[in-house]
């Protein structure tokens, strides 16, 4: 490398760390350039990264642009404190090559630079860099625009594809250039991905369910929290607090014992993908596990299905299992009921009398009747999570699960390649153990309780990301004000949607005092929180979904205008009565923009209550169907505790609601079957009446038939006939169909006739036997 002279080292000392940026490690070769010193190589491969081709050139492009901006700025002040030789700046050679030998020294990266660029950039030459910028189809602000819109939708779980962000940059354009613009080349998106890299990147994406987008939002995330804090201090009594050794969390998760999950097995090099034979059994075993906080976990629960239990299910059972079975091989009410009760034999010794809080889902096992009314008795708080959130409130969902999964796919593996065997019920039990045992360790069931916030307590584990994807269906409004905007546009929008929600609330309050009161409560009572459930919030559509998300500028305060003091003095030349009155016309055409800008914000303001507004409605009038259609105990989503005496009346209510429906129906049964028979008889009746009917009108015929020889026999013999015609017989009527209203009722008026004319007889009676004792 050519020598530096003068203040080299001084020089280097003014140059940072580019290391971070260029990423591409290019080691000196013995070679030399006479220009640019020794050759870089872009198509080296990095140590830890291996960047695309595309990436390479960028990140070299890049930091090739602040290197020439680094030696710009030495040039410049070489040129007004020269450090070369008798008092000469340093040439713009030697510049360029003690900027690339710093850069070197620090980040191990060589990037030559040009002194015939330097020295262009030094005449004021547009750089490189900036003219590229100038054929870009976005310009910066566009395309912070369209990053920032792409990041928003996909916080809300609605990420763009390739197609989409190459559409929605097509429709920036054409509204830029018009309708004749063919749209951008299909390089475009990597080239745009790639230049910006720090904020955008693709990615695989993972199904999020609907119900489980809306589940968890602030409402819910707030009101478990609370609900959790109130029950674990012991419901307002700090006697009954419930210590971290007793808190639990069970869930349920289902095994096939013949199906397994990916994972990365050796190939022939042509491959891309392996097969990998399995059994393909997938009939579903439950295990139900249980975990503690302070990293023990109890016996778990297995459920095989099956009409009845089976003698060859006994088999090695390293965890102490319990067994059960059922028809499709999940959990109900009545395993419930045995699962509480195992679960009370497991922990009562470490309670000693203490309360115990034990976090469940939303399945209708956990809070049957039967359930409920042992976990009272037992000194068991029973929570709920919110609906549809396990994903994110559920340790065993969150940590433990997945590698319960990979685990057993491993033992099973191991367990067939041992004994040449499938996995099945009859040995199902020591495959598991050996897997249950790998992954509830005491370090993975702590972490359960610590990632999803419950101990030690802390709220903050659920970040605003993981909310972001309920925003789409949130009652709040979706047009949200500019937060770095000091305007007082956005306090009183928040006033007027504060006023209206304090309206709600005060409504709400007033319904439940009017409400009659319900039975004195013998348990401690539940906490009060929002029960406005935001999980079943439906999306108000617009005409775009960009409307909903864009942020709605805010200007700043309106003041003066700083110029009047200079507009208010005479101008002295032609020229500044010119430049004067262009000042006046730029202030006139400000004020305009001014005012049109105060009635945008005046709009949106009203916009934002507006949508707040209409979404509040729209979720009442949702919550008032819902309740209607939906006759489940849980079905609002909030958290809940089950063992809590508002909710214990409620299931209460239901299971006598639901034994006078099954006595109702046992009863319409009766009432169908006596119906059924009616039916019978009548039918039978009525076709002895028609046959009856039949051979009485054969029979009119007949005679109607002797009747007409009478009378032409009498006819030619100029007679009268010996008798009349015959008339046609009444035909005999269908009897009432006494299983219908119509025919109850007219049994009944005819019964009704009948009484009466037994009472007019009756009568008849009493005043002739009257008249005879008269005589």
């Amino acid at each position: 490398m050519r020598s530096t002279s003068g203040k080299a080292d001084a020089v280097t000392s003014h140059i940072p760390i580019f290391g971070q940026i260029a990423g591409i490690t290019v080691p000196p070769t013995t070679r030399r350039d006479t220009t640019h010193g020794p050759r870089s190589d872009i198509r080296s491969v990095m140590a830890r990264n291996a960047y695309s081709e595309l990436r390479k050139a960028q990140v070299v492009s890049q930091t090739k642009s602040q290197l020439q901006e680094e030696a710009l700025r030495i040039r410049r002040e070489e040129l007004q404190n020269p450090s070369g030789k008798n008092g000469q700046p340093l040439s713009l050679r030697t510049i360029c090559d003690n900027v690339t030998a710093a850069h070197y020294k620090e980040s191990k990266k060589w990037i030559p630079l040009s002194h015939a660029t330097l020295a262009k950039h030094a005449r004021g030459g547009r750089k490189l860099s900036d003219f590229n910028a100038k054929k870009s189809w976005l310009t910066a602000g566009e395309a912070t625009v369209l990053i920032d819109y792409a990041l928003e939708l996909a916080a809300r779980s609605f990420p763009f594809s390739r197609t989409r962000l190459r559409e929605h940059a097509d429709e920036i354009i054409r509204a830029k250039l018009g309708e004749s613009f063919e749209g951008v080349g299909d390089n475009w998106v990597d080239r745009f991905t790639t230049k910006h890299h720090v904020r955008l990147k693709a990615c695989w994406s993972s199904s999020l369910d609907d119900s489980r987008a809306r589940a968890v939002n602030p409402t819910n995330n707030d009101a478990f929290y609370n609900l959790y804090e109130h029950v674990k201090g012991g419901c307002g009594n700090p006697e009954d607090a419930v210590p971290d050794e007793l808190v639990y969390g069970a869930d349920e998760t289902g095994i096939q014992s013949g199906v397994g999950g990916r994972e990365r097995v050796f190939a022939p090099a042509s491959a891309s993908v392996q097969h990998q034979r399995r059994s393909g059994d997938r009939e579903n075993i439950t295990v139900l596990p249980t975990i503690c906080a302070d990293g023990t976990y109890l016996a778990p629960t297995t459920i095989f299905k099956g009409d009845g239990f089976q003698v060859k299910w006994c088999q090695e059972n390293p965890l102490n299992s319990s067994l059960g079975y059922s028809k499709k091989g999940y959990t109900d009410g009545e395993i419930g009921v045995a699962w509480i009760k195992d679960f009370d034999e497991q922990t009562k010794a470490k309670a000693n009398g203490r309360y115990r809080l034990l976090l469940v889902d939303g399945h209708n096992s956990h809070y049957t009747r039967g359930f409920l009314v042992y976990a009272r008795a037992h000194r068991i708080y029973v929570v709920c999570y919110p609906s549809h959130s396990t994903h994110i409130y559920q340790g065993l969902d969150v940590v433990i699960f997945a590698v319960l999964k990979r685990y057993w796919s491993e033992e099973r593996d191991k367990f067939e390649r041992e004994t040449k065997d499938k996995v099945s019920k009859t040995n199902f039990l020591r495959v598991y153990a050996a897997a249950h045992v790998r992954a509830f360790t005491p370090e993975n069931i702590k972490a359960a309780f610590r990632k999803t916030g419950l101990i030690p307590f802390n709220r903050a584990v659920v970040t605003p990301e993981m909310m972001a994807p309920s925003l789409e269906t949130s009652s709040q409004g979706t047009i949200p004000l500019a937060d770095q905007q000091a305007s007082p546009i956005r306090v009183i929008s928040r006033l007027l949607v504060e006023h209206k929600a304090r309206k709600r609330r005060a409504d709400q309050a007033e319904d439940a005092d009017q409400s009659p009161s319900k039975t004195p409560r013998t348990h401690p009572p539940m906490p009060s929180f929002p029960q406005t459930p935001s999980r079943h919030r439906e999306p108000i559509t617009t005409p775009s979904p960009f409307l909903r998300s864009m942020h709605t500028p805010c200007s700043q305060p309106c003041t003066p205008s700083h110029y009047a003091v200079l507009l208010a003095a005479p101008p002295s030349t032609i020229r500044e009565e010119q430049l004067m009155n262009a000042l006046r016309d730029a202030e006139k055409r400000i004020e305009i923009l001014k005012d049109n800008n105060r009635i945008l914000q005046a709009q949106t303001v009203m916009q934002h209550t507006y949508v707040g507004t209409v979404r509040a409605e729209l979720q009442v009038r949702e919550e008032k169907g819902n309740k209607k259609k939906s006759r489940k105990l849980n079905a609002d989503g909030l958290p809940k505790l089950l063992s809590g005496d508002i909710f214990f009346e409620k299931v209460v209510e239901d299971d006598e609601r639901r034994e006078q429906e099954k006595a109702d129906k046992a009863e319409r049964q009766v009432v169908r079957g006596e119906t059924s028979e009616l039916r019978r008889k009548w039918a039978e009746e009525d076709v002895a009446r028609k046959l009856r009917n039949a051979q009485m009108v054969e029979a009119w015929k007949k005679k109607v038939k002797e009747w007409e020889i009478e009378r032409d026999r009498a006819k030619e013999a100029q007679q009268r006939p010996k008798w009349t015609k015959p008339t046609k017989p009444k035909a005999e009527p269908a009897k009432l169909k006494s299983w219908t209203k119509r025919g109850t009722a007219q049994a009944a008026s005819v019964a009704d006739a009948e009484q009466d004319e037994v009472h007019e007889s009756e009568d008849d009676m009493e005043s002739s036997d009257s008249d005879d004792d008269e005589d």
